[in-house]
């Protein structure tokens, strides 16, 4: 039986090549006109990079940052609507990967292997979309009476999800 490190190289030999694998199927499908723009996400200002706009999170529900919200969904939908689907991608390959990409800032993806890097953030923009999970419903309503019927909707949309993600989580302390 071999030794101990020889398995440890031997099993990080497979995991890197399982990755890459990933990576390079993902970014492969990526149009060039679609690289540059990921590239042009990674451009950091004195203000902020697109990178940090594709990480943001809901804030404090006020009319201005619902409609910002709802804008940013609808800009992370035409993203991935052009992108390759991740379907394939298992489980708990797809969330270490979603981990990894949000860990990152720009300069460090800059620094990533060019496959890996697009893999990386091609996965969190369907991250990103997916943890909107209302989006359809807030983006897909057929009549909206008025701006402010539609405000509140979208308030209720948010303090709905948060109050589902309360009470999951603390049924998960219960048990």
């Amino acid at each position: 039986m071999p030794g101990f490190s020889t398995l440890v190289r031997a099993a990080r030999h497979a995991r890197h090549r399982i990755n890459s694998r990933y990576f390079k199927s993902l970014s492969e499908h990526l149009l060039p006109e679609e690289a540059r723009e990921f590239d042009v996400l990674l451009i950091v200002s004195s203000d902020d990079s697109g990178w940090n706009r594709l990480k943001r999170d809901p804030k404090k529900p006020t009319n201005n940052e619902v409609r910002g919200y709802l804008e940013h969904v609808q800009w992370l939908k035409s993203w991935a609507q052009r992108l390759p689907s991740i379907d394939y991608i298992p489980v708990a390959k797809y969330h270490q990967n979603v981990l990894e990409a949000r860990a990152l800032d720009a300069s460090d993806l800059k620094d990533l292997q060019p496959h890996k890097r697009y893999a990386l953030m091609i996965i969190l923009v369907h991250s990103q979309l997916r943890s909107c999970r209302r989006y359809r419903k807030v983006t897909q309503l057929r009549y909206v009476p008025g701006p402010f019927i539609y405000s509140f909707y979208c308030l209720f949309l948010f303090f709905s999800d948060i109050f589902t993600l309360y009470f999951i989580s603390s049924s998960e302390e219960v048990i």
